[in-house]
């Protein structure tokens, strides 16, 4: 279902400054606009609020005022804008009529000098010079203009359209009504001020200053055809028709006559016959706004989008200064979908009229449609600022809330607030069970209530989600300590595991260390002693060769000795055996050396004292080369050092005994031998 809305009603009219000469041309090129295909509407039975417009009323305008011709060179024409109605460029000049002077008028009025007519055609012509580009300087020329010359119907109209122009209905007033003092029959004058009665809602006294106007003649006809105008906003179709045909009748060529029975035409619902005399308005009169924009309507009528776009737009290039003109084209771009154009189109009819309340309204709209939601938001109450009880702004500012996202506000906000505006807009709107409107009304409000309960649910699915998702962060967290935890008492064991092999390792190296220290000791110890007993066996040695040194040492006279030396040879021979047995027993390898002494000692024998040193020495050098032969042989039998001590103990303790009986054996042999020796 597509969503209705209030109508946003606009009233209005405008008025344009107009200096004589030829008017200027309309633009060649119209700006450019949606095409029809464009149309984004939905004929969608859901009441889903995205599919909506709002469903703003195109603006009937009020009759265009036309101000007097100056008898000024001709000037460019100046667009100021109207307070609350559109505005139509002017038509050709009006001819004026010469009338012959009234003396009585002429008594009444004031005597004006030429000069001072001089100087305020000067002031007017450069009031219409500065009305685009300086409106308030132009006011002040035309003000002058007018000072200077009361009798100036134009100067005065030209102000107070300058004085519409910037909202000040007063004085605009006052100026309209001088125009009409100066010249009674001045229409553009009655037409303007009828504009500004009409918006006062003073109906009466705007047809009055028509009718009091409206002479029947062609120089008054703009107050026939503004009076038909206003008969047909009114509804007084039948009245604004006859008005119409009386205007035309009194001019036939008069666009603004063919315009007011367009426009009455179309309200009739003769489309046809308002389509025909719209399009002859226009083709009498291109630039005129007025007939563009009703012909615009008319095509909406007959539903041809793209002729009545092309329609707006020309009404809006022949009276850009007309905000009526501006929001109808805006409306129309919004429907077919050309959301851009449209906010512009809106934007400018709020800049021209800043306090038309509906023009707010359809500016949010746009807004709306072109998805920029705060600022939608914005110029929809700023529509409620300046009028309270306008229902279209509540009802559309509850569409905004139930459709979109908007920003600083959640869901159940949002459809709260909905729910909010369109409850106000049932009462302001009064609208009851009967009425058509009701129906989607409810429908929304049920929307809203649904979504609302939606949104709890959506929470508190949420609400749990997050409590599973932080109850599993905290589970797996847990694990992780625990896991965190096992690793590091695993590491802590594996380290205490790793000291404790680290201690053992230190405390066996330590050990192996002091078997060695005790087995380097031990060796060492076997060594010591078995120097000592070395060093203990040496002494009898020492002193066995010290007595047989002595006996060399004391020459004996042959014939009383000659045995003894013998004897004594006899007797090292002896030690030298057995001193070369000792160290065959206990290192094999000096048996060569011993055998080799030996037999040394066997085959020489000494001849005298001299001879018997050297065998005593070597005897000496064999002892001596035994005993540090036993000691090494000690030391690298370690393993055996109680056998090896045992066996020098016992060898120490028979060696004495041994060397007695060896010594005996060979002393009896060496003195059995003597003999014989000696003989020889």
């Amino acid at each position: 279902m597509k969503r209705s809305q209030p109508l946003a009603l606009v009233l209005g009219g405008a008025l344009a400054l107009t200096a004589c000469g030829p008017k200027a041309p309309a633009p060649e090129v119209a700006p450019e606009a949606p095409q029809a295909e464009e149309a984004a509407e939905s004929d969608s039975e859901e009441p889903t609020a995205a599919e909506s417009e709002a469903t703003e009323e195109l603006v009937d305008p009020v009759t265009v005022v036309k101000p007097e011709q100056a008898e000024e060179p001709a000037a460019e024409e100046t667009p100021p804008q109207s307070a609350e109605a559109p505005a139509e460029e002017t038509t050709e000049p009006v001819a004026t009529e010469e009338v012959a002077p009234d003396p009585q008028a002429a008594a009444e009025e004031p005597a004006v000098s030429e000069a001072e007519v001089s100087m305020a055609q000067q002031a007017m012509s450069r009031g219409l010079e500065l009305s685009i580009a300086d409106p308030a300087a132009s006011l002040a020329q035309f003000e002058q203009a007018f000072s200077q010359d009361p009798t100036s119907a134009s100067a005065a109209y030209n102000a107070a359209t300058l004085y519409v122009q910037q909202g000040t209905v007063d004085k605009a007033q006052d100026y309209f009504r001088n125009a009409l003092t100066a010249k009674p029959d001045y229409a553009p004058a009655a037409a303007g001020l009828a504009i500004l009665l009409e918006q006062q809602g003073e109906l009466a006294q705007a047809e009055e200053v028509l009718r009091s106007t409206w002479k029947k003649t062609k120089e008054t006809v703009e107050a026939a055809t503004a009076l038909a105008q206003l008969f047909a906003r009114q509804g007084r179709l039948d009245e604004a028709h006859a008005l119409a045909i009386e205007a035309l009748r009194a001019d036939e060529r008069s666009a603004h006559a063919m315009a007011a029975l367009g426009m009455t035409y179309r309200r009739q619902g003769k489309i046809e016959l308002s389509q025909t005399a719209l399009s002859q308005a226009i083709e009498i009169d291109p630039n005129l706004g007025l007939a563009h924009n009703e012909l615009g309507l008319v095509m909406v009528k007959l539903g041809l989008k793209a002729a009545a776009n092309r329609a707006f737009e020309m009404a809006v290039q022949a009276a850009p200064h007309v905000a009526a003109y501006q929001n109808n084209l805006g409306v129309y771009q919004g429907k077919l979908g050309a959301y851009r154009g449209s906010v512009e189109s809106h934007k400018r009819a709020v800049e021209l009229e800043p306090t038309k309340p509906e023009y707010y309204l359809n500016l949010g709209t746009a807004l709306r449609n072109d998805q920029q939601y705060p600022e939608a938001e914005q110029q929809y109450a700023k529509a409620l600022e300046l009028k309270p009880e306008l229902h279209g702004a509540l009802y559309n500012i509850g569409i905004l809330y139930l459709d979109n996202e908007m920003p600083d506000h959640d869901g159940i906000q949002r459809y709260s607030k909905a729910i909010e505006y369109f409850e106000r807009y049932r009462e302001i709107a009064q609208i009851d069970e009967k009425d058509p409107e009701n129906e989607s009304l409810t429908e929304y409000l049920a929307l809203a209530t649904k979504k609302i309960k939606t949104e709890e649910k959506r929470r508190e699915r949420k609400r749990k989600r997050e409590e599973k998702r932080k109850r599993r962060e905290a589970e797996k967290a847990a694990k992780a300590a625990e896991e965190a935890a096992a690793a590091e008492a695993a590491a802590a064991e594996e380290a205490a595991a790793a000291e404790a092999a680290a201690a053992e390792e230190a405390a066996a190296a330590e050990a192996a260390a002091a078997e060695e220290a005790a087995a380097a000791e031990a060796a060492a110890a076997a060594e010591l002693e078995a120097a000592q007993d070395a060093l203990e066996a040496s002494p009898d040695e020492a002193a066995s060769e010290d007595a047989e040194g002595s006996n060399v040492g004391e020459p004996a006279p042959l014939e009383d000795q000659g045995s003894e030396p013998e004897a004594e040879a006899s007797d090292e021979a002896v030690e030298s055996d057995t001193t070369a047995s000792e160290a065959d027993a206990e290192v094999p390898e000096t048996s060569t050396e011993t055998d080799s002494a030996d037999a040394d000692g066997e085959s020489e024998e000494p001849t005298d004292e001299s001879s018997e040193e050297p065998a005593a020495g070597a005897t000496e050098a064999g002892e001596a080369e035994g005993e540090a032969d036993g000691a090494d042989t000690a030391s690298e039998e370690g393993e055996s050092e109680g056998e090896t001590d045992s066996e020098t103990d016992s060898e120490a303790d028979s060696a004495p005994a041994e060397e007695g009986s060896e010594e005996s054996e060979t002393t009896e042999e060496t003195t059995d031998e003597a003999p014989n020796e000696g003989s020889e």
